[in-house]
C-alpha cells in the first residue's frame, strides 16, 4: 500500500484531559504490493473513519498512542473493519491466524 494516505484530521485537545489530544483518520490506499504473500490485486482501501488518541508527559513526549477505534462502521469498503482487518477484508484475503 505504498500510496496509503491515512488523511489525519479533526486534532483536539480534551478539556478533561488537557495532556490528551484526538484526532480523526480516513485512510485510503491502493492494494498495489504484497500483502503477507499474496499478490497485489490493485483494489482500492476505504478505511471507515477511526479515532486515536495520544497521551503526553510534561516533556512533551508521547506516554500512550491508541489506535483504530471505528467511529462509523458504515462507511468505506471494509465491512466496517478498522485496522489490519480492514485491509485484509477490503482485498479479499482472510485474517493471518
Amino acid at each position: 500500500f505504498p500510496d496509503m494516505n491515512n488523511n489525519y484530521h479533526a486534532f483536539r485537545v480534551d478539556p478533561f484531559e488537557p495532556n490528551r489530544v484526538w484526532f480523526q483518520t480516513r485512510a485510503t490506499a491502493t492494494h498495489s504490493g504484497s500483502l503477507m504473500g499474496s499478490e497485489p490485486t490493485g483494489k482500492s482501501l476505504e478505511l471507515p473513519p477511526q479515532m486515536f488518541s495520544m497521551t503526553f508527559n510534561e516533556q512533551g513526549q508521547v506516554t500512550l498512542f491508541n489506535v483504530g477505534n471505528v467511529i462509523d462502521r458504515t462507511v468505506g469498503n471494509t465491512g466496517g473493519l478498522g485496522g489490519a482487518f480492514g485491509f485484509f477484508y477490503a482485498v479479499g484475503q482472510p485474517l493471518p491466524f
